[in-house]
């Protein structure tokens, strides 16, 4: 953002804060407060910083916490290369703004460009989110979320989180069909039945990205956590009582990616890696090694494909019979259409595996909507997806091939009026059901979900 928001914008909004009228440099010696204002305005506009900080001196001897004075010094201390002070003026005017929105605006947004200028992109992507929430000016508003976009496509370092409640009917995705039958007689592991309870998921992501030879490179750390709190009942469906950390399960992981564009090429390529770890129950459960391949373009101008090969081994701590290598194909093609953007697309998962509980082809398909506009006040986002897996074998506990069908219907709901920096909260429900011929895979639950996104 270094030259991309130039002072004079930002004197420009101060001006609007202040009054409109025209200023002569004929003006009367003695001036009022805003005349004096408004005169250092047209010295900023007419590119004398210097005098402009002046007259911002004299009126803060008057009046230490004037924010308009405070902007203008800000603003004259930026066009005269002092990034430092009008850090420090800028941050002074935003706390001396109060309920003045476009004051509040304006001293967000020149601290965030004082920063951009010294190479502190993480702190000015967070002062223009502050710009963003300070206003309900959409025009002001969509102006810091364009410059964010700029400067967040120049920071190297990139962080990004989620936090998600969701109290759930069946919170472990257990089977009111769950049991083992032995010579005539039901054995039902408890912990396999539906169990009511919520989950609180969160999520950390670091990326450090860096260019070489014409291409893109990017490493990343990431951590999930997922905490699970049964309600008592569930709990004590089994003797001794069932504990929360037995669903609960946490997961780390370190990628590596490339991203090129050929030459003579309209497409993006991208090349990702990535090794984790996940623990279930507090006990390491599962290592897993993915390597992606994606090809992304335009077409026609709006369409957007993408179309991704992925592997992914898994190797099981708990039974290595268990182990499976998964491939991958998927196809996306998402474009806006009246009223707002749908998104289309299909999968083919292979997986292979010395068990016949864990061997399946499955095929996907699903269509999302996003509406682009407020409707009473919320922003909907509908979804909807149609799974079928294939298993290989007859599992020796069952006496026929498993075959399974999976619906998931969704519904989201955004409050963008209720933004705090950018990030709005979200409500979402949703129903699924899968329909096995194995009863005991026979699933289904309704949750809600609270939680969180970025409107930047």
């Amino acid at each position: 953002m270094a030259r991309r928001a130039p002072f004079l914008l930002l004197a420009l909004l101060t001006c609007l804060a202040v009054g409109s009228a025209a200023f002569s440099q004929d003006a009367p010696a003695r001036l009022s407060r805003d005349d004096a204002r408004e005169f250092a305005i047209f010295l900023l506009r007419e590119r004398q910083p210097l005098a402009a900080r002046e007259i911002a001196f004299g009126l803060l001897q008057a009046d230490a916490e004037d924010s308009a004075a405070l902007n203008i010094l800000a603003q004259s201390e930026l066009a005269l290369g002092r990034l430092d002070a009008a850090e420090q003026a800028g941050r002074r005017a935003y706390r001396a703004a109060g309920g003045e929105d476009l004051q509040r605006f304006t001293a967000a947004f020149t601290v965030a460009e004082a920063l951009s200028r010294q190479g502190k992109l993480t702190s000015a992507q967070l002062w223009l989110r502050r710009a963003g929430s300070a206003t309900d000016d959409k025009r002001l508003e969509n102006a810091a979320r364009q410059v964010y976009r700029g400067v967040e496509s120049a920071n190297p370092w990139r962080i990004t989180g989620s936090l998600n409640v969701a109290p759930s009917s069946n919170v472990n995705n257990g089977s009111e069909n769950a049991g083992v039958t032995v010579g005539g007689l039901v054995f039902v592991n408890p912990a396999a039945l539906p169990l009511k309870g919520t989950s609180v998921d969160t999520s950390l992501v670091i990326e450090r990205s860096f260019k070489s030879d014409g291409r893109d490179f990017t490493l990343g750390f990431g951590a999930r956590d997922t905490r699970v709190f049964l309600t008592s009942d569930s709990k004590n469906v089994s003797t001794p009582a069932l504990r929360n950390d037995d669903f609960s399960s946490s997961a780390v992981e370190l990628s590596f990616g490339t991203r090129f564009v050929p030459e003579a090429s309209r497409a993006v390529y991208a090349v990702n890696a990535g090794l984790s770890r996940d623990w279930r129950g507090g006990e390491a459960l599962v290592n897993t090694f993915t390597l992606s391949g994606t090809r992304s373009w335009v077409h026609k101008g709006r369409q957007q494909r993408r179309v991704q090969l992925g592997y992914s081994r898994q190797d099981r701590l708990d039974s290595d019979n268990l182990s499976a290598n998964i491939w991958s194909l998927v196809g996306t093609v998402s474009r806006p259409v009246e009223g707002g953007s749908l998104a289309l697309d299909a999968a083919l998962i292979r997986t292979s595996s010395a068990s016949a509980l864990v061997a399946n082809t499955a095929v996907s398909a699903g269509i999302g909507y996003a509406h682009g506009s407020e409707v009473l006040g919320v922003t909907p986002t509908l979804r909807a997806r149609l799974t079928h897996r294939d298993y290989d074998d007859i599992a020796l506990s069952f006496t026929s091939v498993r075959r399974d069908w999976e619906v998931e219907l969704g519904l989201e709901v955004a409050v963008p009026d209720l933004s705090v920096l950018g990030f709005i909260p979200t409500v979402g429900i949703t129903a699924e059901r899968n329909v096995s011929s194995i009863p005991a895979y026979s699933t289904e639950q309704v949750g809600l979900r609270f939680g969180y996104r970025s409107s930047f």
